[in-house]
């Protein structure tokens, strides 16, 4: 069996996982700050329905959205 080339397209630098990285901490931070503000906002006002309902409804439809895109993602790997 041939070992694959460590310089070819399957393996990542240093610098690309860490720049990798970054990007998905920089996406999920700005995901979760819309969210997080309009929580902290409607505490703020009184209005604690508000930021129940934004922060459980997030997390669901955030929980359901990465489950699907992950069995999609598998199905069409393995075939």
């Amino acid at each position: 069996m041939i070992s694959p080339d460590p310089s070819g397209p399957y393996f990542k630098t240093h610098k690309e996982e860490t720049l990798n990285r970054v990007h998905k901490t920089v996406v999920a931070v700005g995901t979760s700050v819309p969210e997080l503000a309009t929580a902290i906002i409607a505490k703020i006002r009184g209005h604690d329905e508000v930021s129940l309902g934004t922060v459980l409804g997030s997390n669901i439809f955030n929980g359901l959205f990465i489950i699907a895109v992950a069995a999609v993602t598998i199905l069409s790997l393995s075939r």
